[in-house]
């Protein structure tokens, strides 16, 4: 951190005396929030915007602050780490986990939803009747563009229990 960066404290469990102080680095990204942004030709697709949202930029509640880019713009989602999105690619539906944010590029890390690491490991250390299809073996980051995910792939949030049963939210 730079000197001029203050660290958010998170608070100490108080019924465990060995827990220690802990920081969040108060400029990392914590969310994101989708906007669709009106075509502007008739017939074009929907672009789609992201406002990424640091730590400092949270109401009392801890809800981020939502800055609309275009009054017409629809909001579509808010995404943090380790939420969970479905996606159609060449008419297959996958679940993925949000693994990052890139905001610099536009872009999140996107993991098979039950992978730990990266999908080369993913793929090397789970049975065949368990990998999805679809997933490279990459490994490292695997980072897909907003425009193309909610565009082109159709990508919706989706939640997910511990039991693996999958929420999806109602048009």
């Amino acid at each position: 951190m730079t000197k001029d960066q203050s660290p958010i404290v998170i608070e100490k469990n108080t019924d465990n005396q060995t827990s220690m102080d802990r920081y969040y680095n108060p400029l990392d990204y914590w969310a994101a929030i989708l906007w669709e942004m009106p075509p502007k030709k008739v017939g074009e697709n929907p672009k789609y915007e992201t406002q990424w949202v640091r730590r400092t930029e949270a109401d009392k509640e801890g809800n981020p602050i939502r800055k609309k880019p275009h009054p017409a713009a629809k909001e579509i989602c808010k995404l943090f780490k380790n939420d969970y999105i479905e996606f159609s690619e060449n008419g297959i539906w996958r679940k993925a986990r949000i693994a990052g944010l890139n905001a610099s590029s536009n872009r999140l890390d996107i993991r098979p939803i039950y992978s730990t690491t990266d999908c080369a490991d993913w793929i090397t250390s789970t049975t065949e009747g368990m990998l999805e299809k679809g997933w490279k073996p990459q490994k490292g980051h695997n980072f897909v563009s907003v425009n193309v995910l909610f565009g082109e792939k159709s990508a919706k949030k989706i939640t997910v229990n511990p039991i693996g049963r999958v929420f999806r939210k109602k048009p």
